[in-house]
């Protein structure tokens, strides 16, 4: 991946590029009409990583691919790394690179943020200046900066609940 600085009028357009690239990079099919869904995290528990352990057999099965990139605790590295090696949707990258992490969002149709609290976050933000709609947890930070979904001023979509099921339902 050739690295990239940060651009404040990112191109909407130059989004399939970046997907193609992305999807290429991590063995993914490529497949401009497949939805991206990354998450870009410290694997930590407040992340909400036991919902995407617990739903990982769901996640393995949707019409969309996913992408992880962060570090942390051992359990969700090595749950992460489980998943890239034993599904055909589901990519991680076990590290943090501030030039991957950039394209991801760049890449990415929908941004996973399925956290247990977030009293400010700035993923999603970041995301959406990306063009990548969130998918968050309405939380703290996150319940305050994204509108959900079908409101008409709606910039992401939210789920209530702390559970895998609440989060699948959302993503599909």
């Amino acid at each position: 991946l050739n690295g990239t600085t940060y651009d404040k009028k990112f191109n909407i357009k130059e989004k399939a590029k970046f997907k193609e690239e992305i999807q290429r990079a991590f063995g993914l099919p490529q497949n401009p009409d497949r939805p991206l869904i990354a998450m870009i995290s410290r694997l930590t528990y407040q992340k909400g990583l036991d919902l995407v352990d617990f739903a990982k057999f769901e996640l393995k099965n949707q019409p969309a691919d996913f992408v992880f990139l962060g570090s942390g605790e051992d359990r969700y590295q090595n749950m992460l790394i489980w998943l890239s090696n034993n599904s055909s949707n589901i990519r991680s990258w076990i590290d943090f690179k501030a030039d991957l992490s950039e394209k991801i969002y760049k890449a990415s149709d929908l941004f996973l943020m399925p956290s247990l609290f977030e009293p400010c976050g700035i993923s999603q933000m970041i995301a959406m200046k990306y063009g990548s709609v969130p998918i968050v947890r309405a939380t703290g930070g996150l319940d305050d900066t994204v509108v959900a979904y079908p409101n008409s001023k709606a910039t992401g979509f939210k789920f209530l609940g702390y559970d895998s099921q609440s989060m699948v339902n959302e993503i599909k």
